[in-house]
């Protein structure tokens, strides 16, 4: 940290590199506002220009936003609501007024708050009203409410709006209102505009991450990513996000038409169909969202039948796929792709018979029948806890529903050829 010496006289001293000790969340709170600049402080004792220069913006708590989300458990989805300030305690009192017959059967969590300030536009030549996070937010539902602009903000009172003077000036006029402490107003553009690109971002980071999914962890006996790729007339991966979400949104609301036309232009592809399936059903990607549940759509199953992918989709559906190197970061145990009962129950017996060979592998020169691949799958992962010479490799359980429901459904003898 740069300290320049400065007093009320105007005298300077040489700058002098300083430390200070702050948490991580703060500098890059910090570097946002001051735009990447590197950060210095002036005054004529440090810990005062710390202060003043430093920890100063943080204690604008007009300025600040903070979110809130009501956890009605199973009864109901979660509901969130925008309040300016950070007073938590009155906070959390004005929203149980808000639910008096609830009182005590919901739980109220700060979801994250942010910071508006002012920022110099190189372009423009003015200064802009920009959204600065502080405790980022990146809950899903969340980010819609925000993006939505279904909520209103509770404001407090009295509060400043800013007035224009000129096109470079303006002033803050406090509002006249005292009572009651917050009045609810409707969601600036300012916010929907920048939790919208957050979400965006957010949707096409886990996108991202479900590629390299499938580029990494799914067998290639079932799926060579590259391949499907080369195949694809989608060739960017922008290209690819943007019909996978328009198809996933098509199915969402059952829009029949919109996929035809889809399947018209071409854009159905096996890539898209792939990143489709496997978000939905990915313990990571999926949506928190219930009313964005694709798991159990049979029209997403028939496209796979239309585009002959059917014995790979069974094949992923009887067993799934996970991260199979597990170290001590949590998420590479969540890395998992989840069987699907619903699936198999759709392409078995109505698509494909339990004597049907669906698994070819060249490497184990294994030809496998459905029920013969839920037995031949590798469910074994390793697990690295104290470095790479420590290993242990474990077993996680097979699905024995999808067990008991394929040998109801393999007539005569089971059909496994391993040469």
């Amino acid at each position: 940290m740069t300290f320049m010496f400065r007093d009320f006289k105007g005298h300077h001293q040489p700058d002098e590199v300083v430390k200070i000790s702050m948490c991580k969340g703060h500098y890059n709170w910090l570097s946002k506002i001051y735009q990447g600049k590197s950060l210095e402080m002036r005054g004529e004792e440090a810990e005062y220009a710390m202060h003043d220069d430093l920890f100063a913006p943080f204690a604008k708590k007009n300025h600040m936003f903070t979110l809130m989300k009501v956890d009605f458990g199973e009864k109901k989805d979660d509901e969130f609501h925008l309040f300016n300030g950070r007073d938590l305690k009155t906070i959390r009192t004005v929203i149980k007024s808000y639910y008096p017959n609830d009182e005590d059967k919901f739980g109220i969590y700060e979801e994250g708050f942010f910071q508006t300030t002012f920022q110099y536009n190189g372009e423009s030549g003015k200064c802009d009203q920009v959204v600065v996070e502080v405790k980022n937010i990146t809950d899903e539902l969340a980010l819609e409410a925000l993006a939505g602009g279904s909520l209103r903000v509770n404001m407090m009172t009295p509060a400043s709006t800013r007035v224009d003077i000129s096109e470079f000036a303006f002033t803050l006029v406090p509002r006249p209102e005292t009572d009651p402490l917050y009045v609810q107003e409707a969601m600036p553009e300012l916010f929907k505009r920048f939790f919208q690109e957050r979400k965006e971002a957010l949707q096409y980071k886990t996108f991202k991450e479900c590629v390299s999914f499938i580029n990494n962890q799914i067998d290639a006996a079932i799926i060579v990513w590259e391949d499907v790729r080369a195949k694809s007339q989608h060739t960017t991966g922008k290209k690819l996000f943007e019909k996978y979400q328009q198809l996933t949104n098509a199915l969402l609301r059952k829009d029949e038409g919109q996929v035809k036309e889809m399947l018209d232009a071409g854009d159905i592809s096996p890539d898209v169909l792939w990143v489709t399936y496997i978000t939905a059903n990915h313990r990571l990607f999926t949506s928190r969202d219930p009313k964005k549940d694709l798991t159990k759509s049979k029209e997403l199953v028939d496209l796979f039948v239309l585009c002959g992918l059917e014995k790979d989709l069974l094949s992923l559906a009887i067993a799934g796929e996970r991260e199979r190197f597990l170290f001590v970061k949590i998420r590479a145990h969540y890395n998992i792709l989840h069987e699907n009962e619903f699936v198999v129950e759709q392409l078995v017996p109505r698509v494909i018979s339990g004597t049907d060979i669906i698994y070819n592998c060249e490497y184990t020169r294994a030809n496998l029948s459905p029920l013969g691949y839920w037995k031949h799958y590798n469910n074994a992962t390793s697990s690295f806890s104290g470095g790479m010479g420590d290993c242990s490799t474990e077993t996680f359980e097979k699905n024995e529903n999808i067990r008991l429901y394929l040998e109801q459904n393999t007539p005569g003898k089971l059909v496994v050829n391993v040469l």
